[in-house]
């Protein structure tokens, strides 16, 4: 089965530099699970607030923030198994490091006639830390989040663009995930790589 490697080349500061001083990626390994409700994609794991909360996400290179499917996102009316076929759940109320915003319109791909503007998130910051492939942490601290329910974006997203987040109401812009690993002295600069897998080959 040939599976997708995350290679996020978000270079260490200090740690993952070489003799020859070339920096090194952090690279994060995919799950081994394929999921989804128009395909199989293979995903990441992702820890989300304190404690960690550990769902499955896709990249996305359209956002700068992070969309985490909610417990609102599993109704009664859904199958039993909701909550693995999207990755996780999150709940808010069981982390100690979620700071509420406010909610917004997600506004992703509603001007290519895929979705609706009533797709609403429910915004905050929180923390969010991964594993990588050679056995280490890295966190990402009060990095803004989004909390949804709507089954037009089925899995979690990991935001990968690199712009800033404006708020509707024009109160202050947010720094995206890639530029808050990199002001918070995780990374180098903000380039990425990602390789897909396809859950059909060997």
């Amino acid at each position: 089965m040939f599976r997708s490697r995350l290679s996020l080349f978000l270079f260490l500061s200090i740690r993952a530099v070489t003799s020859d001083n070339e920096p090194v990626p952090i690279v994060v390994n995919p799950t081994g699970n394929f999921r989804g409700n128009d395909g199989n994609w293979s995903t990441f794991a992702i820890g989300v607030g304190t404690p960690p909360q550990l769902l499955e996400f896709l990249p996305s290179t359209e956002v700068p923030e992070t969309w985490v499917v909610l417990f609102e996102g599993c109704t009664t009316k859904d199958p039993k198994n909701c909550s693995i076929n999207r990755g996780g759940l999150y709940n808010y109320n069981a982390s100690s490091t979620f700071s509420q915003k406010d909610i917004y319109a997600l506004g992703s791909e509603a001007n290519l006639g895929y979705t609706t503007n009533s797709d609403n998130g429910a915004y905050g910051w929180e923390n969010l830390t991964w594993a990588t492939s050679d056995g280490t942490n890295v966190t990402a601290s009060h990095t803004v989040i989004a909390g949804i329910a709507t089954k037009d974006f089925y899995l979690s997203s990991l935001g990968l663009a690199a712009r800033n987040i404006t708020w509707e109401d024009h109160s202050d812009s947010s720094p995206s995930l890639i530029t808050s690993l990199k002001e918070q002295g995780q990374i180098q600069n903000q380039s990425y790589g990602y390789t897909a897998g396809a859950s059909y080959s060997e």
